[in-house]
């Protein structure tokens, strides 16, 4: 069984239930019959690692049956809707409920919740190839592949790695010449934000609370914080423990952000002000408290094209500028 692991500069081949490392071997038309155990894991430049990808990539894609179509079965909503902007969504015959844009996601079969995943469902659709991503989806690729079913992991925890990621979905969909021009309208538009960002002066001090109890921030590695970065703000927490980490509401107050934007919902800018000591932080004062209800979540938090969107609407909250 083929997997394909990539996060960032990491890719790993895997293969755990056969005795013959390195070999692989496929049988004309039908669905690979892999007998081979490999692991590797290699910290290379991005374009090095999608390289190595693609030469494994192609030959996934060469032992599809070519007398049927390619049935996708995808658990995230950043790739599904990434392979919408390919159009490949005819392709998708099976989403989890998040996986809820463009409108045309929403018409197709659900297989569960990002966390809580219909195993049965997903057998029954037959796929050819099951795309998911990290943390609670590890156990669901680990027990399709037991099953025989093919999976690419996918995991963009930077700008880089969303780059990489449309590389990818290029290749193993046969749209490279779509997936390159998606590549370009995404780096044109960030370039530009990062030159007119590096020019800025005065740039607003920001507070990102990704969660309430207890209070969560992202630094400036964190896909987030890179996207903050890139909207001419400066991150009060620029460094963390990790790229998304608890901090402490005494610290928020001592920063004395100048805006606060909350990323998740049930909470409101009146609950934030009701916070102990938190009256006298600029944005308080200054009612620059901002909810999901004026900023998208969607447009920060899911990796995709529309980051260009949430960066956009970022700069103007900052800078009342409309780019």
């Amino acid at each position: 069984m083929f997997r394909v692991i990539i996060r960032g500069a990491r890719i790993e081949w895997q293969k755990a239930s056969s005795p013959f490392p390195g070999r692989i071997r496929h049988t004309g038309k039908g669905k690979m019959k892999a007998l081979f155990f490999l692991r590797k894991t290699t910290f290379l430049k991005s374009k090095i690692v999608v390289g190595i990808f693609l030469s494994f990539a192609l030959i996934a894609c060469s032992v599809q049956d070519n007398n049927k179509e390619t049935r996708y079965v995808v658990l995230s909503p950043e790739i599904a809707e990434i392979m919408s902007y390919l159009g490949v969504s005819d392709k998708i015959v099976g989403l989890t409920a998040e996986c809820d844009y463009p409108q045309e996601m929403q018409n197709k079969e659900k297989v569960g919740n990002f966390g809580q995943l219909n195993l049965e469902k997903i057998i029954a659709l037959n796929p050819d190839l099951v795309f998911t991503t990290a943390l609670e989806q590890n156990e669901i690729s680990t027990q399709l592949n037991k099953m025989n079913i093919e999976t690419v992991q996918l995991y963009p925890s930077h700008i880089d790695d969303l780059i990489d990621m449309i590389d990818t979905l290029g290749v193993i969909c046969n749209v490279i010449e779509k997936a390159d021009s998606l590549k370009t309208y995404f780096l044109t538009h960030i370039n530009e934000f990062k030159k007119i960002a590096d020019a800025r002066e005065n740039k607003p001090n920001v507070f990102i609370e990704i969660y309430g109890d207890p209070i969560m921030s992202a630094s400036n590695d964190s896909y987030l914080g890179q996207l903050l970065l890139l909207s001419g703000a400066e991150n009060i927490f620029p460094s963390l423990i990790r790229d998304y980490a608890r901090v402490n509401s005494e610290d928020v107050v001592k920063l004395n952000p100048d805006v606060i934007i909350l990323t998740y919902p049930g909470i409101t800018a009146q609950d934030v002000k009701n916070r102990k000591g938190w009256t006298n932080i600029n944005a308080v004062k200054n009612n620059k408290i901002y909810t999901i209800d004026e900023v998208n979540p969607d447009l920060l938090l899911r990796a995709g094209p529309r980051n260009i969107q949430g960066i956009q609407l970022l700069i103007e909250i900052f800078y009342g500028e409309n780019n």
